[in-house]
């Protein structure tokens, strides 16, 4: 069986276990690179692509920008639009929409090449993932879609429909747990076609790893509370998701922290390590004269030392930290149908959120385990392995 494997580095388990069984992957020549380095062989989707199929993609980009309808030309005309906003509609909109329409284009001329006998994507929304479901639901395909993390409903995202993410594509579901099953289902997922095997990015048993360990190696005084802060960026998925929240949370964590006596807390601020704004978290906090450690990665050592985690809105991050039984969990909003998670409430003041602090501090964790088991029903360690059982059960039509 030849399965494609979208380019991300949680499927490299998956890709071994695959692999392992007789399975032969094809997936981008990035990912290809990184599999041949620990001796899994797979096929090279852009070696997929002919002479013949590079020329027929870039005539149908062409053939594509023919057919837009010219009201692209209107748009300038919009008052609301600022000049480089215009300028780019009006004059640059074609050199944009050529490059990718015709990568999309090639991407289907390579995979109907290689032709899987299955798709396994980590993202069925993003315009390269999303072509690659659409060629499998066209061509009687299968597809998985294995979710890179949980979505999870936020107050500002508004009703199913307005956001990016409830577009799905993928035909079948590998789902975290009873939480994402609802999600997806909500949006029109079909019970039958989803199977609860958790997700990579959960895929971890219960530990508590050290807190003078942890904060030794993050260089960090054990003996002081530690505070981490999740940050996050704008999400522009939904036209609710454009402001300033984060901007605003981030000087006001800054704020807090400079309201408690020297030396009595510490501060972690840690970033999503796709996030292109660290270096603004280090500027903000040097132009704030907050000391702390700000950093994308280490994850687990960060969790690790840290007495209570405070995340900006509903974070994936919150359920890596329920695994960590020291924390105390809380976020600035979201999470409404779970009580055990403090919510700071989206209109907290500096002063409220140093009281709820210091009283989160003074008292024990509470027990996350319903929280955990909703979100990430399995917590073995064998998720990967539940993945591939999955897609060779819908492979071989025994879902």
């Amino acid at each position: 069986m030849r399965v494609f494997l979208s380019y991300h580095s949680q499927f490299l388990e998956l890709a071994k276990l695959l692999s392992a069984k007789g399975h032969e992957i094809c997936t981008h020549p990035e990912f290809v690179k990184i599999l041949n380095d620990i001796d899994v062989k797979s096929v090279n989707l852009s070696e997929q692509i002919t002479d013949a199929g590079k020329v027929e993609s870039m005539l149908y980009a062409v053939d594509v920008l023919r057919a837009i309808p010219h009201v692209l030309k209107i748009v300038p005309s919009y008052p609301a639009l600022d000049d480089a906003s215009k300028r780019f509609v009006s004059k640059e909109v074609d050199a944009f929409l050529y490059q990718r329409l015709s990568n999309l284009a090639m991407i289907v001329s390579a995979i109907d090449t290689a032709k899987p006998d299955i798709v396994v994507l980590h993202n069925d929304v993003d315009p390269m993932q999303r072509t690659v479901a659409l060629w499998a639901r066209a061509n009687g395909v299968p597809c998985v879609h294995v979710p890179h993390a949980i979505y999870i409903e936020e107050t500002d995202r508004g009703p199913i429909g307005s956001d990016v993410h409830d577009i799905v594509t993928a035909s079948f579901l590998a789902s975290s747990g009873t939480y994402q099953s609802n999600w997806y289902m909500n949006r029109g997922v079909k019970p039958n076609v989803i199977r609860e095997t958790g997700i990579p990015s959960i895929n971890k048993k219960v530990v508590q790893l050290h807190k003078g360990k942890a904060s030794a190696a993050l260089g960090l005084n054990p003996g002081l509370p530690t505070i981490t802060y999740a940050s996050s960026w704008r999400q522009d998925t939904n036209i609710l998701g454009c402001h300033s929240g984060v901007d605003e949370w981030y000087e006001k964590i800054l704020d807090v922290v400079r309201s408690f006596p020297p030396n009595s807390v510490q501060l972690i601020v840690k970033t999503h390590p796709n996030s292109p704004s660290l270096q603004w978290h280090i500027d903000m906090a040097k132009n704030k004269d907050v000391r702390c450690l700000v950093t994308a990665t280490h994850l687990d050592a960060v969790l690790g030392a840290s007495d209570l985690l405070i995340s900006y809105g509903p974070s994936n991050i919150v359920i890596d930290a329920s695994f960590h039984p020291g924390i105390r969990l809380s976020c600035t909003h979201g999470f409404e149908g779970n009580p055990e998670i403090h919510k700071f409430g989206e209109d907290a003041t500096v002063e409220s959120v140093v009281n709820d602090i210091k009283k989160l501090l003074s008292v024990l964790p509470v027990n996350y385990a319903e929280f955990r088991t909703l979100f990430a029903r399995h917590n073995d360690g064998k998720n990967s392995e539940r993945i591939a059982k999955f897609v060779e059960d819908v492979a071989n039509d025994k879902n």
